[in-house]
């Protein structure tokens, strides 16, 4: 924090405009809103579910390392995705045990 309460009230709209910003891009593209729905579903808040795709997001680099890097997103995507259908199964299973 700064000496200047204006400017810290500055950064602080910023920081919630630009947060605001990117969660609505991600949660407009159906892919990244997946991704932030299955990072919320395990326990992550909605700031650093946003971050978390913002960090991905800066990986930078040529072209066919950008192809890498998507293909090993999309795996982990689909194997967490899998898992997540796998569990909620396994859950209403046993809640149907249990009734």
């Amino acid at each position: 924090m700064s000496n200047d309460p204006n400017k810290d009230l500055e950064d602080l709209f910023k920081n919630d405009m630009l947060f605001n910003f990117n969660k609505k891009m991600y949660e407009s593209n159906p892919q990244t809103k997946a991704m932030l729905d299955i990072f919320r579903k395990y326990g992550m808040t909605d700031e650093n579910s946003v971050l978390a795709l913002a960090e991905l997001g800066t990986l930078d680099a040529d072209e066919n390392n950008n192809f890498q890097i998507d293909a090993k997103l999309n795996r982990v995507f689909n194997k967490t995705d899998n898992n997540a259908k796998k569990l909620d199964r396994i859950i209403n299973l046993l809640e149907a045990n249990n009734d």
